[in-house]
């Protein structure tokens, strides 16, 4: 099966609080699962409906400051974890500085080449 994205999407822990643009809006905080060039995705234990515009603010593992932005929700999908009740919730950029965007999935890379060099000279399998 080809893989359909058109960015290299990037395991990342974090933490997500996201506010929904609606009348009533709500603030519900998640943990981060992946981050692309276009979008992230997030566990919630709420659901929030797809085409929902939010506003987030994101926290990697590896950041510095968070990443602030306003998204849309492209995908929700009931996933249980730890026998709770949860979403994993896909949200595509819609405003946001790209050039943070890019500057974190740097670090990612260079720590992702740094610990294959790691394993390498440990005598480990880089993979």
């Amino acid at each position: 099966m080809a893989n359909r994205r058109s960015y290299i999407r990037y395991n990342q822990r974090g933490s997500v609080k996201i506010k929904t643009e609606r009348d009533t809006p709500d603030i519900v905080k998640g943990d981060l699962i992946d981050i692309c060039f276009m979008g992230f995705c997030v566990y919630l234990k709420k659901k929030i409906d797809i085409n929902t515009p939010i506003q987030f603010e994101l926290m990697a593992e590896l950041s510095h400051r968070p990443l602030i932005g306003r998204g849309k929700i492209k995908s929700i999908k009931e996933a249980p974890r730890y026998g709770v009740q949860g979403f994993r919730v896909g949200v595509e950029f819609t405003d946001v500085n790209k050039d943070e965007i890019e500057m974190l999935l740097n670090q990612i890379q260079s720590k992702i080449a740094r610990d294959k060099i790691n394993k390498s000279i440990n005598g480990e399998a880089p993979f």
